[in-house]
């Protein structure tokens, strides 16, 4: 038998932009102001026995349309630093299982369009001493973590330690000249200003038992090791 739990959780943050909606200040980037809120979260569930698993966010299960990413909210944010956000996998079945995260990373306009902007400055911690983090294109939106070791049932396993703006944002700018008579006005445009972060998370869990073949059948990858207890490699 292959058991497989999975969730998604959603959540859209606005960033470089005053919203209007749970305002979190990123700081000043060349003087302007800044801000990111969070919102739009859902949870769909697939019903499967024995093996159940859900996101944590410092410690707290992420249910229907709870926002992710609130706690940052209780203090300013500045691109270059980061900050702490604890997200976990909850191994919430009565079995031990493999679990992996799929996180997805993307920027979006004020409409809710998906654009074409490099999600490697939407930065991440990862525990990477419990989990191994594929991310083989770095312009693609999509990073995968698969769990060194199972997680036991009743256990959560910290994922990402950290998240953060990188400072490469504030150098990306667009300079507008204008002269009038003897004056000239300069004008900064940041490239990311008024747009939108939008991060996904998939959670999936996958048995023990022959888990290298379960890997295979339901992640579509090799999980070299898997089968003595400790995932060595990802191909």
């Amino acid at each position: 038998m292959k058991a497989r739990k999975s969730g998604r959780y959603k959540s859209v943050t606005a960033v470089l932009s005053i919203a209007a909606v749970g305002l979190l200040a990123l700081g000043s980037v060349g003087g302007a102001r800044a801000a990111l809120t969070y919102s739009d979260t859902y949870q769909s569930q697939v019903e499967t026995q024995n093996i159940a698993v859900s996101l944590t966010e410092n410690g707290t299960a992420v249910e229907g349309d709870e926002a992710l990413l609130q706690d940052l909210q209780s203090e300013p944010l500045h691109a270059g630093e980061m900050y702490e956000e604890n997200l976990s996998a909850s191994n919430d079945g009565e079995i031990d299982a493999f679990v992996r995260l799929t996180v997805h990373k993307y920027w979006e306009d004020d409409s809710g369009k998906r654009l074409d902007l490099s999600p490697e400055l939407i930065l991440m911690t990862v525990n990477e001493d419990d989990w191994l983090m594929v991310d083989d294109d770095p312009d693609d939106e999509i990073v995968q973590l698969y769990s060194i070791n199972p997680v036991a049932a009743g256990d959560a396993l910290t994922a990402v330690e950290e998240m953060g703006v990188d400072s490469q944002i504030a150098k990306m700018v667009k300079q507008t000249y204008t002269k009038e008579g003897k004056t000239t006005t300069i004008t900064t445009t940041y490239k990311y200003d008024g747009f939108y972060i939008g991060l996904d998370v998939d959670v999936d869990a996958v048995q023990t038992h022959n888990a290298e073949d379960a890997i295979l059948s339901a992640w579509g990858v090799n999980a070299a090791g898997a089968d003595s207890g400790t995932i060595t490699g990802i191909n």
